[in-house]
């Protein structure tokens, strides 16, 4: 996970007391020969392999 909290004095000229803003990602980077194939479940196993998922999240967080 990776956030930015704003420093207060920009927070209290928008009327905020905090504003956070935060990323959190998972599989971003996956080295293998199986370019859009889940690498752990093997070569035999391709007819019923699932595809390998990317998960990004992004959110802001803000308190008044």
């Amino acid at each position: 996970m990776l956030g930015y909290t704003l420093p207060a004095r920009i927070t209290k000229a928008m009327k905020m007391q905090r504003l956070r803003a935060y990323f959190s990602g998972q599989n971003l980077l996956t080295f293998s020969k199986m370019k859009f194939m889940d690498p752990e479940v093997g070569y035999t196993d391709l007819e019923t392999a699932y595809p390998n998922q990317k998960v990004m999240v992004f959110g802001l967080n803000v308190t008044f």
